[in-house]
């Protein structure tokens, strides 16, 4: 198992990843999962412009790049993961948005896991 936060690159997973696959969501965050059969969990953010300036979208994703590092290991492997922060994450405290995306992640791993069976 990876100790490192690894992003998915490749275009067309990443496509594949938006397009097909199942998502879960809550108040602050979409998140869909895909199945990628390999031994480390992959993550891709996508973060508009419709979420402000420079500023603002970078602090999202070094939030969410933060709550990832930190819990990495309660993540399920196995799985890409596209991670959709919707406006009202902007000026969340950090807790709130950690329990959210975490609860999300394990959802969207599970609907996947079901899915499969």
């Amino acid at each position: 198992m990876h100790n490192k936060l690894v992003t998915l690159s490749d275009q067309r997973a990443i496509a594949l990843l938006f397009q097909q696959a199942n998502a879960a969501s809550n108040r602050f965050f979409v998140v869909k999962a895909r199945p990628n059969g390999l031994d480390c969990a992959r993550f891709v953010f996508a973060v508009g412009k419709r979420y402000g300036n420079a500023v603002r979208r970078n602090r999202i994703k070094r939030q969410i790049r933060e709550i990832l590092r930190l819990n990495l290991e309660s993540i399920e492997v196995g799985f890409d993961y596209g991670i959709i922060p919707r406006r009202t994450c902007l000026d969340q405290p950090f807790v709130l948005l950690r329990d959210a995306l975490l609860d999300c992640i394990a959802r969207a791993a599970n609907i996947n896991r079901g899915a499969k069976a």
